[in-house]
């Protein structure tokens, strides 16, 4: 390998040398990749100009193009050609802005903990611009959808940077790289060599160690399974656990070739595709014989991001629902429901249309409850990791917040599996349950104080929509917590992710059934966006909404309800954005009175109201 070391320029002002990039998930028995390494190598230390030399790595999951990068990172740090070194995820927009402005905490920037984010995007540019010393930023699975987002938010000067992405796709790679300026700085990274796979297996196997293999047994083994890195070293591992001989296991692989296939953009033919396959399903068969409950729990995580899974997250959401399940059963749960809602005149029409997402829910929970020990107990959490572990079917992190890493192939897989055993549903729903359990535990979303413990919600609750089972909807947990989100994104300046996610938890419930366009949850939603329409100074849309919110809920809760005076008061600060003071004015009046009546001339709502009176 061919790295240049650098001398570095961090004095007294400038933080320590680093490699944020998780080094970690290296395989234990990486091989091969040596042109590669040295082709990104010389293709990022030429620059002609002041810019940031880019360099794309595309490819099906299962090639191995995090790891060939990790690995670049590794030896680059190691060889002293950057001083700082940062890996930011890429698939989603969540993602990159989390990334990217964890730079400024890396670093320890003046404005690492500034509440506009926006600001705080520009500053790790800006950084990353003016930074006298070498960095390279990695960033991992770039999808299509991210690419207007980082042709803002990329640094666009500095020659002592570098930036290198992984992504399926060369259309994404060629976006982001000027191919016709630098054609050597594209890479389609191609499956491991036969022999390099071969060495691969017998590593991962533990063969070298007797000496006692047929080599051309390997390499038929290897050719079967496509020679993806990822597939090998799962069947090496499955070899070494079972003691199977490679001649064996090819047979199985024979025998049971899935029917259905996962399209990996059609960069492998059907017969590579299918024995991928099968060596995860052999896997994951043998992972069911040893601890159903690790197979089911897998199963369920692989709906939430795989990146990074939090599981002290999961264990606070399947403790909740185990003590909610240990209060009442779920019919005296929806009896109890009925009864104190029915006492309250202006929720009648809401009680009976959603109870049964909640008895829904809670009969998934209190059907898994061996799923929601485990969850529950350190020692067996510990005992189902080590498993998936060993199984090489995921990456747990240990540590004081604790996390699960899974493969993207082997999520598809894990969701192509749920599918395939008519359990999509199920799976989904228990994911459902423990993200939004897990999620009221949350003092208050809104709050400052709280929002780094949000923010580790936003990536999952994506997955989960983007997972969504076909023909299933969603749950009123699910659209709670969307919402609830959602509104977690317009105390944060978000005000663009708040609208596209209330106009989706909006159709939801205008379609879900026994919900409808007049529910006041529906009307609810509908408030939130006509608020964060006002913020994005849309204030026609805003009205439109904020009119249809007051309507409904005059009509629905009555038209003294503290629900309806806050739309009524929001409605009346638009008017007055708006320069209709004499519609505002005459708003104002109306809440004024009705407060006055409600809660005393004195108290702070009042007075809220007759100061916007006086305006």
């Amino acid at each position: 390998m061919t790295i240049q070391p650098v001398v570095s320029r961090a004095g007294d002002n400038q933080p320590p040398r680093f490699n944020a990039a998780p080094i970690l998930r290296i395989s234990n028995y990486f091989t091969g990749r040596d042109l590669e390494i040295d082709l990104i190598s010389r293709a990022i230390s030429r620059s002609s100009n002041n810019e940031p030399r880019r360099f794309a790595i595309h490819g099906m999951p299962g090639l191995g193009k995090s790891q060939l990068v990790l690995q670049f990172s590794k030896l680059a740090y190691a060889s002293h050609a950057y001083t700082y070194i940062f890996w930011v995820p890429a698939t989603t927009i969540e993602k990159l802005t989390q990334g990217l402005t964890s730079v400024l905490y890396l670093v320890d920037h003046k404005d690492r903990s500034d509440p506009d984010q926006a600001l705080r995007l520009v500053a790790a540019r800006r950084w990353l611009e003016m930074s006298p010393d070498n960095w390279l930023l990695i960033l991992d699975d770039v999808t299509a959808d991210v690419i207007p987002f980082l042709r803002e938010h990329l640094p666009r000067e500095n020659s002592h940077g570098a930036v290198i992405i992984t992504t399926r796709t060369v259309q994404v790679a060629n976006e982001i790289v000027d191919a016709a300026a630098q054609r050597d700085c594209i890479l389609e990274l191609k499956a491991l060599s036969t022999e390099q796979s071969a060495t691969l297996l017998i590593d991962a196997a533990g063969l070298g160690e007797s000496g006692e293999f047929d080599r051309n047994s390997i390499e038929k083994l290897v050719n079967q399974i496509g020679c993806l890195p990822l597939a090998v070293e799962q069947a090496g591992a499955y070899m070494k656990q079972k003691h199977i001989p490679a001649n064996e296991l090819r047979i199985m692989y024979d025998e049971n070739a899935l029917d259905s296939v996962i399209n990996w953009e059609n960069t492998l033919g059907k017969y590579q595709k299918r024995s991928v396959l099968a060596a995860f399903s052999t896997l994951l068969q043998d992972l069911d014989e040893v601890s159903p409950d690790t197979r089911n729990l897998l199963s369920v995580l692989a709906f939430f991001d795989p990146e990074s899974i939090p599981l002290d997250v999961v264990a606070r959401g399947a403790e909740r629902s185990k003590r909610h399940l240990s209060e009442k059963s779920p019919g005296q749960k929806a009896s109890s429901i009925r009864r104190m809602t029915s006492k309250l005149p202006w929720r009648r029409r809401k009680a009976m249309v959603t109870d049964d997402a909640p008895d829904s829910t809670l009969s998934n929970l209190s059907k898994s409850g061996s799923l929601l020990s485990l969850i529950c107990s350190k020692e067996l959490m510990r005992e189902a990791m080590n498993y998936v572990e060993k199984y090489s079917l995921a990456q747990p992190l240990h540590g004081n917040s604790p996390s699960l890493h899974i493969h993207d192939l082997v999520q598809l897989v894990l969701i192509n599996a749920s599918v395939s055993s008519q359990r999509e549903q199920e799976h989904h729903a228990l994911a459902v349950g423990l993200l939004a359990s897990a999620f009221k535990t949350i003092k208050d979303p809104r709050s400052p104080q709280c929002w780094a413990e949000c923010e580790i919600y936003v990536p999952h609750l994506m997955s989960l929509q983007k997972h969504h089972p076909a023909g299933m909807p969603p749950s009123r947990e699910f659209m709670d917590m969307s919402q609830d989100i959602a509104r977690y994104f317009h105390k944060r300046g978000r005000y663009n992710e708040a609208e596209a996610l209330l106009i989706r938890v909006l159709a939801q419930r205008e379609k879900a059934a026994g919900i409808g366009e007049h529910h006041p949850d529906t009307l609810g939603t509908v408030h939130a966006l006509a608020q964060v329409y006002t913020a994005l100074g849309k204030y026609d849309k805003a009205e439109g909404f904020f009119g249809r919110a007051l309507a409904g809920r005059e009509k629905q809760i009555g038209a003294d309800h503290a629900d309806t005076l806050e739309t009524l008061y929001r409605l009346a600060r638009l008017r007055h954005l708006q320069h209709r003071y004499d519609d505002a004015e005459e708003l104002y009046a109306r809440l004024l009175e009705k407060r006055k009546v409600q809660l005393g001339a004195e108290h702070l709502d009042t007075l809220d109201a007759l100061e916007g009176l006086a305006h």
